[in-house]
């Protein structure tokens, strides 16, 4: 039997069917039962360093290993190279996120041949440089941890394949070495790196080279493929270098990242090819910096920086032989149905001596308002190609000829996070040209289908998957927690009326207790206020609310302790919600599939807050996120 865990972000089996016959229940606990005995797994508790790494040496898949809360002080490495397997991983935690410190030389070192571990839920203010996932060292997740390290180096360094890194906080940091460092081995770069649903902020300037935010490959690497994803990502004040995210690696996607108040930094493409770069938004910074070969800049949103998007004037074509840390000539890149506003120049090629240029650049199907001129361009662009973008209210055309844009206004309005979309009537939509096979969504992470609309909006009534964000977003920056008392305790988002994803961590102290946590139009006083919550009931079992009663399409038994991840997805238009919950260590299982909201609720026609109440016992609700 294989009891594998079903990423809650990369997808999950078909759902069970919804109050299923006896039989199949009797089946699905039978299953259970099978999975909790793989390997001998268990749960150990330990009070210091030298326990944790003694536990960690023993470990064997599906394992648990939690460090209660408090401050260590390391001298050496935390060492793993133990085994999980896919279905039950060995996961290393902190008793409840963000309640243990590790100071001191060292953090996690993990090693080859370690693979399926979790790291979950540390402060780490060691020296920087000692956190690592070694080449051979695969399906290594480091996720809910906060990052302030000391001294010069990497905060966390990543050289093995099928690494994640997600929900974690990377914060405060001056001096030389990177947030996040990937490398590989020999002229490979480490494959299948997923950077997702981070924050990061504050990392000012140590006044040289070599303090990009992250660092996704080395020149060295660049012609190796990647295939790593980087989405959904805060950064806010990231100013280590002129590089705050730098590619340098092929056939990679950076989607869905907002970039805010880092000016003077970019997103750069420095080396390697074929990356695909969409729905990013870009606010007070340098912008979109592109070396390298067929890669594909769409669905951007760029407004109030000093550039919009920058293709490169190389010095070399890495093609025809030249180093591979020149910088290589941009050749057949695409730059189409972008947003570019108030920018102080839109599109820039800078000057260089002897400069090569870009050669055979598509710019096509933008649109750009207010701001400066649109293109400047200070080197040989042979081959460019100009067609059908939109243009309003701007510094001029510069160098972009005249049969590239049209002068109409797009029609844009900022939604109520401040951004431009494209309202009714706007001269954009459905007026795209060209096939642009690569353009399959827009800035909200809406598909693309039919006629596709100019600039980054494409006007839809399908799902919002990806927006501007905000601090707020991740409440607060890192892993934060509540605990849940005989009170109501509110905490705001922002405000979703399609469809969303909200996650969370809930560990009771108990079992049974009775508490639940929920989620509502507005600040709440009494039970009734909650559309959709997830309850550990007083008969010690998980269950959530279907309209006028608590139910669960299976048993789902808990136990204090132990950490439930919590997955709702939320269709706010049809008044219903899917619930599963993941136990720690454990399978993502089904608590019940499109259940109603609660009947009170019935009519609410958007969701912008999350409750928490406990009436018997308590428990702990932490890493709150919508996505």
């Amino acid at each position: 039997m294989t009891c594998n865990r079903l990423h809650p972000d990369r997808g999950a089996g078909r759902p069970m069917a919804r109050r299923g016959p006896l039989v199949l229940r009797a089946g699905l606990a039978l299953a259970a039962l099978a999975c909790a005995a793989t390997a001998s797994a268990a749960t150990f508790t330990v009070t210091s360093i030298s326990a944790l790494q003694t536990r960690i040496n023993a470990a064997v898949a599906g394992d648990i290993i939690i460090l209660q809360n408090g401050v260590y002080t390391t001298s050496a490495a935390i060492t793993v190279t133990r085994q999980g397997t896919s279905g039950a991983r060995i996961t290393i935690m902190a008793q409840t996120p963000g309640g243990v410190e590790i100071r001191g030389s060292h953090g996690f070192s993990v090693n080859s041949p370690a693979r399926f571990i979790t790291i979950d839920g540390f402060r780490f203010t060691h020296t920087s440089g000692r956190n690592s996932i070694a080449n051979g060292a695969t399906n290594v997740r480091f996720t809910r941890n906060t990052f302030q390290c000391t001294g010069g180096g990497a905060y966390l360094v990543v050289a093995g394949h099928d690494a994640e890194i997600d929900r974690n906080e990377f914060r405060n940091k001056s001096t030389v070495g990177n947030m996040i460092d990937v490398r590989g081995t020999g002229s490979q770069i480490a494959q299948r790196v997923w950077i997702h649903h981070n924050y990061f902020h504050d990392f000012t300037s140590p006044g040289e080279n070599g303090a990009e935010t992250i660092r996704f490959g080395l020149s060295g690497l660049s012609l190796s493929d990647g295939f790593g994803i980087i989405e959904h990502n805060l950064f806010i004040r990231c100013n280590g270098e002129n590089e705050l995210i730098s590619i340098k690696n092929s056939r990679n996607t950076i989607r869905y990242n907002t970039i805010l108040d880092s000016p003077g930094t970019q997103l750069t493409l420095r080396h390697g090819n074929d990356n695909l770069v969409y729905g990013n938004y870009l606010k007070n910074t340098d912008g979109i910096r592109i070396f390298g070969d067929r890669h594909q800049v769409f669905s951007n949103y760029l407004e109030d920086n000093t550039i919009g998007i920058n293709i490169g004037n190389g010095d070399g074509e890495v093609a025809d032989g030249d180093p591979l840390t020149a910088h290589d000539r941009p050749d057949d890149c695409v730059i189409s149905f972008n947003t570019l506003v108030n920018n102080d120049r839109h599109y820039v090629m800078s000057g260089r001596t002897n400069g090569l240029g870009a050669t055979d650049t598509a710019f096509s199907n933008n649109v750009i308002q207010g701001g400066g001129v649109i293109a400047d361009i200070n080197g040989p662009n042979s081959g460019a190609s100009w067609s059908g973008n939109m243009t309003w209210s701007t510094g001029g055309a510069g160098d972009m000829p005249g049969g590239g844009h049209t002068n109409q206004n797009p029609l844009l309005a900022r939604d109520a996070n401040g951004v431009f979309h494209l309202q009714a009537g706007s001269p954009a939509i459905d007026s795209g040209s060209g096939s642009f096979s690569a353009v399959t969504f827009d800035m909200d992470g809406q598909p693309r289908t039919g006629a596709r609309d100019k600039g980054a909006d494409e006007v839809s009534s399908a799902p919002v998957t990806a927006k501007l964000l905000s601090p707020a977003d991740f409440q607060s920056g890192g892993p934060s927690c509540v605990t849940a008392a005989n009170s109501f305790q509110n905490a705001g988002f922002s405000s979703q009326t399609g469809n969303f994803t909200a996650e969370f961590d809930v560990t009771p102290a108990a079992s049974p207790i009775n508490m639940y946590v929920g989620l509502s139009s507005g600040s709440q006083s009494a039970h009734t206020g909650f559309a959709a919550n997830a309850r550990f009931n007083p008969t010690g079992q998980i269950d959530a609310r279907d309209g006028g009663a608590y139910v669960a399409d299976n048993v789902i038994p808990y136990s204090g302790g132990v950490t439930y991840h919590f997955r709702l997805v939320v269709d706010v238009p049809s008044r219903s919600y899917s619930i599963f919950v993941t136990p720690q260590g454990g399978s993502e299982l089904t608590v019940g599939t499109s259940f109603a909201f609660r009947t009170e609720q019935s009519g609410v026609t958007s969701l912008n807050s999350r409750g928490v109440w406990a009436g018997d016992g308590s428990a702990t609700v932490c890493g709150f996120a919508i996505d």
